[in-house]
C-alpha cells in the first residue's frame, strides 16, 4: 500500500499537477513598504508593490481619481501626478482575504522652522568658506541621509554643485567673482530621482569688514628725561589691522587676502565723552587732590597718526600738555584709560563690495613725570596741622559727625552702602591694590583706615571687611 501511494505521488509530480494546484489554491501575496514619507511639493509620487495578482485599492481619506494603478508581471504601482496635500494617508491593498497596508506621511517642504528663521538673512563673505548649519525636520529623521544634498552655485551662469548633506556643512571658499551665490538643502526622491528643495537662499557675497586689533598696544614717552616738565609726548604702538580675505583661488581651496594698501584707516579721534576716558594725576597710589587736570581737547590730544600700508600697523603720537605745577618735588603719574575711536574701510578691488568697521579702543595709560615747581620768592612750606584741620572742619559732618580731631586725622571709614562699597572696591582694584575677594553681603561693612597727610592727601593704611 505504501509503495502504491509513493508511486501515485511520483506520477502526479512528474506531470506538474501537484505544484500548480498548490500555487493557485494557497498562494495569494502582497508586499509593500509599511511606512512611506514624501514632501508636499513632490510633483510625481510612485508607491510600488508586488502581488500575486492585481489587488483592489482602498485609501483613507479617499484619494479616488487622483492616482493611476498599473500592474504587470507581479509588480504594480500607484502613480500620483500632482503635489499631494500635507497629511497622513492609509492605503490598503487586497486580494481576497489577503491585505497589506502602508502609512503614507506627506510632510511640509521645509526645514525645521527655527532653523529657517535663522538661515534667512544669513551673510556670506568673499574669501570665507561657504558654510551652512541646518536641521532636517524631525518627521523625516528616519529617511536615509544620502537622500539629502547641499546644493550651491557661484554666479548666475555656473552649474549647481551637489554635496553630501551634513548638519554642519563646510564648503569651499567663496570667490569674489560670485556676484550672486545660492545655497539649498534638497531631497532626492529615489523612485523618480526628482529633487525637491527644502530650503533655498540666494544672496550677494559681501566683503569682510577690516578687523582692528588694539589689545597689545604699548604706550611710552618719546623722551626718557626725568627733568621737570609741564608737558610731553607719548608714542602709541601695536595697533594693527588683520589680514583680510577678498576672494578665493580657482578651485576654492584657499582664500586670497587683500593687500594692506587696499585698507584705508581714517584719522583716529579721542572720545572725551566716553566713560572709558578717565585720566588723573596721581601722587604714588593716591590721586593728587590738589590737581584738577583731566584729559581734554587741549591737554591730551592726538598730534600725529601714521598708518603703515606695508605692515598694516598704526602709530600714534599723543601730546600731553598743561600739566599742573607743584610745590613739592615728588614725581607724579598720569594714570587711567583713554578711549580712541578707530575706523577702517575697504573696497574689494575684484567685486567693488565695500565694508567698514569702527572700534573704540580703550588703552591703559601709566606714565611717570616730574612736575614743574611753583616759582615763589618765599620758600614753599607744608600747611600747618592747624590750617589743615581748619580745612577739614566743614567736611566733618560728612566724614565723621561725632569724631574727635585725632579721629579725623587718623580716619577709619566704615562703608555700609553696598553701591559705595563696590565703587571703592573697584576703584582700589584699578589702583593695583591686592584686595580680599569682594563679598556682596551688605551686613559686613568695608572699613578703610588711614592717615591724613598735611598736603591734603589721605594715605590708605588698612582695608578690611568687618568692624
Amino acid at each position: 500500500m505504501n509503495r502504491l501511494r509513493s508511486l501515485l505521488i511520483l506520477l502526479l509530480t512528474a506531470s506538474g499537477l501537484c505544484c500548480i494546484a498548490h500555487s493557485n489554491a494557497f498562494s495569494q501575496t502582497i508586499a509593500i513598504d509599511t511606512n512611506i514619507t514624501t514632501f508636499n511639493k513632490l510633483m510625481t509620487t510612485l508607491i510600488v508593490f508586488t502581488a500575486s495578482e492585481k489587488p483592489t485599492i482602498r485609501t483613507e481619506p479617499s484619494l479616488e481619481g487622483q492616482y493611476t494603478l498599473t500592474f504587470e508581471g507581479g509588480k504594480g504601482s500607484l502613480r500620483f501626478d500632482k503635489p499631494m496635500s500635507i497629511g497622513r494617508y492609509t492605503i490598503t491593498l487586497s486580494i481576497g482575504k489577503t491585505t497589506a497596508k502602508t502609512q503614507w506621511n506627506v510632510l511640509p517642504t521645509t526645514l525645521d522652522s527655527a532653523v529657517m528663521r535663522r538661515l534667512i538673512g544669513t551673510y556670506f563673505y568673499s574669501g570665507k568658506r561657504l558654510t551652512l548649519k541646518s536641521k532636517l525636520p524631525a518627521a523625516a529623521a528616519h529617511l536615509p541621509l544620502d537622500q539629502f544634498k547641499i546644493r550651491y552655485r557661484f554666479g548666475t551662469n555656473s552649474k549647481a554643485i551637489d554635496s553630501p548633506y551634513s548638519p554642519a556643512w563646510v564648503g569651499p571658499y567663496i570667490p569674489a567673482s560670485a556676484n550672486r551665490l545660492s545655497i539649498a538643502v534638497v531631497w532626492q526622491y529615489p523612485p523618480t530621482g526628482e529633487f525637491i528643495p527644502l530650503f533655498h537662499y540666494e544672496t550677494i557675497a559681501k566683503q569682510v569688514p577690516p578687523q582692528i586689533v588694539c589689545d597689545s598696544t604699548t604706550v611710552v614717552r618719546t623722551d626718557t628725561s626725568l627733568l621737570a616738565t609741564s608737558g610731553f609726548d607719548l608714542n602709541l604702538n601695536g595697533i594693527r589691522v588683520d589680514a583680510l580675505p577678498i576672494s578665493a583661488d580657482s578651485n576654492g581651496a584657499n582664500p586670497i587676502n587683500a593687500a594692506f594698501s587696499d585698507i584705508i584707516v581714517n584719522p583716529p579721534a579721542i572720545d572725551y565723552n566716553s566713560p572709558d576716558t578717565q585720566l588723573r594725576v596721581y601722587v604714588g597710589d593716591m590721586p593728587d587732590f590738589t590737581s584738577i587736570w583731566v584729559a581734554t581737547g587741549t591737554a591730551f590730544t592726538i598730534a600725529k597718526s601714521l598708518y603703515n600700508a606695508t605692515t598694516g600697523t598704526l602709530a600714534l603720537t599723543i601730546a600731553v600738555r598743561d600739566l599742573p605745577l607743584s610745590k613739592y618735588i615728588e614725581p607724579r603719574t598720569i594714570r587711567g584709560t583713554v578711549a580712541i575711536r578707530l575706523t577702517a574701510k575697504i573696497t574689494n578691488p575684484l567685486s567693488d563690495e565695500k565694508a567698514q568697521t569702527s572700534l573704540l579702543c580703550v588703552i591703559p595709560i601709566h606714565i611717570v613725570y616730574q612736575p614743574l615747581a611753583i616759582t615763589s620768592t618765599k620758600t614753599a612750606k607744608y600747611p600747618t596741622l592747624n590750617s589743615w584741620m581748619a580745612r577739614m572742619l566743614p567736611l566733618r559732618p560728612i566724614l565723621c559727625r561725632d569724631c574727635s580731631d585725632d579721629a579725623v586725622r587718623n580716619m577709619a571709614w566704615r562703608v555700609k552702602s553696598p553701591a559705595l562699597r563696590k565703587e571703592v572696591y573697584d576703584y582700589l582694584l584699578r589702583l593695583g591694590r591686592k584686595l580680599p575677594q569682594y563679598s556682596p553681603n551688605t551686613a559686613t561693612p568695608l572699613v578703610l583706615g588711614g592717615t591724613a597727610k598735611r598736603n591734603g592727601a589721605f594715605d590708605l593704611k588698612t582695608l578690611r571687611f568687618g568692624n
